[in-house]
C-alpha cells in the first residue's frame, strides 16, 4: 500500500518493507552495497512491456528496483504509480500482500495533517532511502510508535523545527527511552492529552513513566481476573491503543467487554492520580 510515508521527498523512499519475504531482524542498512548492484540489475532488466509471471524466490523480490533515474528512490517498479495506473503486482505470486498491506507506522502517519507529517518528516533531514528505511538509524519508526494523538499534539504545540535529531532529543528526552512503545502508547496518550508535551521535556519523566507503568501492569494482574474470555481484544469495539495496552502489556489476547471496561476503568483512575503527581 503506498502511503505518504514511503515518499516523504525526491531524494528518498521507504523500502523496509519489499521484498516480502524477510527473516526476522533483517535491515535493508547492513547490506547496502549488495542490494545497490541487486536494484541497479533488477531495474535495468525490467520491462513494462513483459507481462509473464514471476514468483519471488528467496529474501530478493525482482521487481524492487529503482524508481528515479538519479538512482535514489527504491521502490516496486509493478506499482500502478510506475505503470500508468496499470498494477502489474500480479506478476509475482505476493502481489495481493503487496497491494493490501502497509506498516503500523504508515498507518498512525496518515492521521496526521499535511503540517504535522512535515514537522515530523524533519527529523529524517539528510537521510537516504537506506537510512530512512531503517529502524536502527530513522528513530521515527519508534516514535510513531506512540500514536497518531500524541504526535498530533507535540507537532501542533512546538514552535521549533528539529532538522538536527540529536536536537529534538536534547529537548524531548523521552523519545529516547527504551520503553515499548505500541504497549503504552494508551497510557502516554492519556497524560499528554490532560498535561500537554511539555510533560515529554522533562528528564525525571522518562524514569517515572516507566515505573507507573510497571506498577500499574503489575496491580492489574493481581487485581483482575485475566482469564481468557470469548472476544479477541484487537477485534473488540474499544480504543485501539487500549486493545494494544490489553494485548501487549498485559498479555491479554481474549477477554469480555466488562472485564476489559473495568480495566479501562480502574488504569484511568490510576493514570489520574499519576498525572495530579507530575
Amino acid at each position: 500500500m503506498l502511503t505518504s510515508l514511503c515518499f516523504p521527498d525526491s531524494s528518498k523512499s521507504c523500502f523496509a518493507c519489499c521484498p516480502p519475504i524477510r527473516p526476522k531482524g533483517y535491515d535493508h542498512s547492513d547490506h547496502r552495497n549488495i542490494i545497490k548492484r541487486v536494484l541497479r540489475e533488477n531495474t535495468s532488466g525490467y520491462s513494462s512491456e513483459d507481462r509473464s509471471i514471476r514468483p519471488v524466490t528467496g529474501f530478493s523480490c525482482w521487481a524492487l528496483g529503482y524508481l528515479d533515474p538519479e538512482f535514489r528512490q527504491p521502490g516496486c517498479l509493478l506499482h500502478p504509480f510506475q505503470n500508468n495506473g496499470n498494477d502489474l503486482r500480479y506478476r509475482i505470486d505476493y502481489g495481493t500482500k503487496c497491494i493490501r498491506e502497509a506498516c503500523h507506522e504508515a498507518r498512525i502517519f496518515e492521521k496526521l495533517k499535511k503540517d504535522q507529517k512535515s514537522f515530523w518528516l524533519d527529523l529524517t533531514h539528510g537521510m537516504d532511502s537506506f537510512e530512512y528505511s531503517s529502524r536502527k538509524t530513522n528513530m521515527l519508526f519508534n516514535i510513531l510508535g506512540w500514536g497518531n494523538k500524541v504526535l498530533a499534539i507535540l507537532a501542533d504545540k512546538e514552535s521549533v523545527r528539529f532538522s538536527d535529531r540529536a536536537h529534538f532529543l536534547r529537548e524531548y528526552p523521552f523519545f529516547e527511552s527504551s520503553i515499548l512503545p505500541k504497549g503504552n502508547a494508551y497510557l502516554l496518550t492519556y497524560i499528554v492529552n490532560r498535561i500537554g508535551p511539555v510533560i515529554l521535556k522533562k528528564p525525571e519523566f522518562k524514569r517515572s513513566f516507566q515505573h507507573f507503568s510497571t506498577d500499574l501492569t503489575a496491580r492489574i494482574k493481581d487485581r483482575f481476573d485475566l482469564a481468557a474470555g470469548p472476544v479477541h481484544v484487537h477485534r473488540m469495539e474499544i480504543d485501539i491503543l487500549f486493545a494494544d495496552f490489553l494485548r501487549i502489556s498485559l498479555r491479554i489476547k481474549r477477554s469480555d467487554y466488562s472485564n476489559a471496561e473495568k480495566i479501562m476503568q480502574y488504569a484511568d483512575d490510576q493514570l489520574k492520580i499519576f498525572c495530579g503527581n507530575l
